[in-house]
C-alpha cells in the first residue's frame, strides 16, 4: 500500500506542473496505455524476464511533442532506489525504468522519472533521456546539473533537447494552416493586413492567461472580446515591460481587435461568434506549439505569410523579414556569449534578437548569465507601432527578451542616444527596402547603426544588391569613419519569388575608418541549399544548409581566397574605395565555356528583375 503513497505524491507534483489542465493536450496514463503503438513496444517488457507485457506507474504524452513521452516508476522504500549494476529492474527503482526505457526509445525519445519515498521530505528522484535508438544518459539541464524535480513537459523536451526537424515539419503544419487562417480574417473577421498578425500575436498571448484559457467559451460572444482584452493586459502587465508608454503603445495596437464589429455581433455560421471561433483555433492549432517553435520568429512567419497569401507585395512596407536560417547565421558567425550586447536599430518582428538570444543561451553556464543576457544583451528599437507590439509580443511567448525594446525612431537623438547607453558591441539589421525618401536611404541605417555601435564594434546588414554597387554620397561617409570587413553575396530567391530584390550581407567594423591598404573580403554565397516548392516555400529539403553554413564561416573568418564557379562558392580579396563595387561578381574571372543557352537566358531574366526592382 506505501506505494501508492508514492503515487499520490507524484499525481499532486505533476498537477502543479498542468499535466491534468481540463481540455489540456496532455495525456496521463497508469499502469497501461490505449496507445496501440506503445502496447506494442511493451509487449515483451515484463520486469519479471518471462515473456509477457510491462507497464511503468505512468506514462505521458503529448500533442504538441508526438515524438516524446515521459514514463514514472514509483517505489517507497529508499533502499531500493537504484542497485549496484542498474540490471535488477524488478527489485530496483532506476533498473526499472532503464528497462521500460530501453524498449520504448525503439520509437520514442524517452524522458523518465524514478521516484522514491513515501514524503515529500524524504523523496529521491532520478531522471534520464534516452533519444531513440541511443543510449539513456543521466537528464541535465543548460548549467549541466542533473534534473531532480518535476517541470512542464514542454519544459522537460527542452532540457532534454527537441530535434529541430521536428520543429521545422511542425512550422509547415502551421504555415499550411495559415491559408485556412488568413481566409477566415478576411472572409469573416473583416480585418486588415496589419490587424491579422496583430489578432494571432494578443490571442497567443492573452491564452498564457489560465483564467482565459479555461473560462472563455462560457462567455456570451458580445462579452468575450473585452474578457480577452482584460486578460492580455493581465499578461502584458506579468511581462514586467519597464516602461508605462511601452504599455500603453501595445495595448493601444489591440483596440481596434477588441472593438472590431465583426467581433461583437451574431454569426448565423458560428454559434459562438466570430471571435470565439478565431480563438479556438489559433488555441487548437498554434497555441501547443509556441514552445516547440521557440526559436522562431513565429509572429514574423504568421506576416509574411498572411502578405503572400492577400496577393500584396511583400515589400509593400519596405519591410523584408529575414529568413531564420541567416539571422542565426548572422549570429553564429559573430561568435556571441552571454558578455555581448547586441543591438537591432529597425528590428520589425524580433528575428535577429530571437536568433542572437539563443546562441548566447546555448553558452550560458549559470543562472545570473542567463539574466544577464535575457535582461540587458538584447536592445531593440522599431519606428512602427504595430509592428513594435509584434516584435514584444514575440518576447512575452518566450517569456524574456523584452526589457530594451525600443519604440520610435532610432534616428532620434533621444533614441539614439538612450539605444548608445546600452554600449552595444554588436549590431545585426535588415534596414526598410526601397525607400524613396533619401534620407531614408538603406545606408543611412548603415551609418546610424554603426554610430551607435561601440569603438571596434561589428555591424552586419542585409542590403539590396544595388546599394553597394552603385555610388553614393553614403558609401564615401561609411569609408571615411568605418572599415568595410567583408561582403557576401546572397542567393537570388532569399527572400522567395515575391520579393525580386537581390541582396548581401556587408560586415562593417565601427568606428575605424576604412584604411587605404585593406583588402576586403568578398564571398560568392548564392547557394544555400535552400530551393523552393510548392506551397512549401522555400526550404532546406535535402539538409544541405548545415554543411554550407560551416564553410561559408570558416572561409569568412580566415578569409580565404577560394577559386570556384558561378553554380558553387567562391571568395577573394581586394582594395576597394567608394567609388567601386562592394561585391564579388565584377572581380570573379568567369568560364565561359560551359555556359548553355538556357543558362545565358536565365541571367538576362534575373538581370532585368534586378534593374527593375533597383
Amino acid at each position: 500500500m506505501s506505494e501508492r503513497k508514492t503515487e499520490k505524491i507524484v499525481r499532486d507534483l505533476l498537477l502543479q506542473n498542468n499535466y491534468f489542465e481540463k481540455d489540456s493536450i496532455i495525456k496521463v496514463e497508469e499502469q497501461t496505455s490505449d496507445f496501440t503503438n506503445i502496447k506494442k513496444l511493451l509487449q515483451g517488457a515484463s520486469k519479471s524476464g518471462k515473456k509477457g507485457k510491462g507497464y511503468p506507474e505512468f506514462i505521458i504524452t503529448s500533442k504538441a511533442f508526438p515524438q516524446f513521452l515521459i514514463i514514472i516508476e514509483c517505489k517507497p522504500n529508499l533502499k531500493f532506489h537504484e542497485s549496484k549494476t542498474l540490471d535488477k529492474p524488478k527489485d530496483y527503482n532506476v533498473d526499472g525504468l532503464i528497462h521500460y526505457s530501453k524498449f520504448l526509445s525503439k520509437a520514442f525519445n524517452v524522458i523518465s522519472f524514478a521516484v522514491t519515498g513515501t514524503t515529500k521530505k524524504n523523496l529521491l528522484i532520478s531522471s534520464f533521456v534516452q533519444k531513440k535508438g541511443k543510449s539513456i544518459q543521466p537528464l541535465k539541464n543548460s548549467l549541466n546539473k542533473i534534473i531532480q524535480n518535476f517541470l512542464p513537459f514542454d519544459e522537460l523536451v527542452d532540457i532534454a533537447g527537441y530535434d529541430e526537424d521536428e520543429a521545422k515539419l511542425k512550422l509547415v503544419d502551421i504555415l499550411s494552416f495559415s491559408r485556412s487562417l488568413h481566409e477566415f480574417l478576411r472572409d469573416y473577421g473583416k480585418l486588415s493586413e496589419q490587424q491579422k498578425p496583430l489578432s494571432i500575436c494578443g490571442i497567443l498571448i492573452a491564452l498564457k492567461n489560465e483564467n482565459f484559457r479555461h473560462n472563455y467559451r462560457k462567455l456570451n460572444f458580445k462579452k468575450i472580446p473585452k474578457f480577452w482584452f482584460a486578460s492580455l493586459k493581465k499578461e502584458i502587465e506579468n511581462a514586467n515591460i519597464p516602461n508605462v508608454k511601452k504599455k500603453e503603445i501595445i495595448l493601444n495596437s489591440f483596440l481596434s481587435i477588441r472593438d472590431n464589429p465583426a467581433f461583437i455581433r451574431p454569426s448565423k455560421k458560428f454559434s459562438g461568434g466570430v471571435f470565439y471561433q478565431l480563438i479556438n483555433l489559433i488555441k487548437d492549432n498554434v497555441f501547443p506549439y509556441i514552445q516547440v517553435l521557440k526559436n522562431y520568429d513565429l509572429i514574423g512567419q504568421f506576416y509574411n505569410e498572411f502578405l503572400k497569401y492577400s496577393g500584396g507585395d511583400q515589400q509593400s512596407f519596405g519591410i523584408v523579414l529575414t529568413p531564420k536560417h541567416i539571422t542565426e547565421f548572422c549570429a553564429e558567425i559573430l561568435n556571441l556569449d552571454h558578455s555581448t550586447k547586441v543591438i537591432d536599430t529597425c528590428c520589425g518582428t524580433g528575428g535577429f534578437l530571437i536568433a542572437a538570444m539563443q546562441e548566447m543561451k546555448k553558452k550560458a553556464n549559470s543562472k545570473v548569465e542567463l539574466r544577464k543576457i535575457l535582461s540587458q544583451n538584447l536592445i531593440g528599437c522599431e519606428d512602427m507601432p504595430d509592428m513594435f507590439t509584434l516584435s514584444v509580443g514575440n518576447m512575452i511567448l518566450r517569456g524574456d527578451g523584452k526589457s530594451n525594446l525600443y519604440q520610435g525612431d532610432s534616428f532620434d537623438t533621444n533614441i539614439k542616444k538612450s539605444l548608445k547607453s546600452h554600449k552595444p558591441k554588436y549590431g545585426l539589421i535588415n534596414p526598410p527596402f526601397s525607400q524613396k525618401d533619401e534620407d531614408l536611404h538603406e545606408l543611412s541605417y548603415v551609418l546610424n547603426m554603426l554610430e551607435i555601435l561601440e569603438p571596434e564594434g561589428v555591424g552586419i546588414v542585409i542590403l539590396p544588391m544595388g546599394r553597394v554597387t552603385n555610388p553614393s554620397d553614403y558609401k564615401n561617409e561609411i569609408l571615411k569613419n568605418h572599415t568595410l570587413l567583408a561582403v557576401m553575396s546572397l542567393p537570388n530567391q532569399l527572400f522567395g519569388t515575391k520579393v525580386g530584390t537581390v541582396t548581401c550581407l556587408a560586415f562593417f567594423k565601427a568606428h575605424k575608418p576604412h584604411p587605404d591598404n585593406f583588402e576586403t573580403w568578398f564571398g560568392y554565397c548564392k547557394d544555400d541549399g535552400f530551393y523552393i516548392k510548392r506551397h512549401r516555400g522555400r526550404n532546406d529539403f535535402d539538409n544541405k544548409w548545415n554543411g554550407i553554413k560551416k564553410k561559408w564561416i570558416n572561409a569568412y573568418i580566415n578569409r580565404k581566397v577560394i577559386k570556384g564557379s558561378t553554380k558553387t562558392f567562391s571568395s577573394l580579396t581586394k582594395r576597394i574605395t567608394a567609388n567601386d563595387e562592394w561585391c564579388i561578381e565584377p572581380y570573379m574571372d568567369t568560364d565561359y565555356s560551359n555556359i548553355n543557352e538556357e543558362e545565358f537566358s536565365q541571367v538576362i531574366k534575373e538581370f532585368i528583375k534586378y534593374k527593375i526592382n533597383e
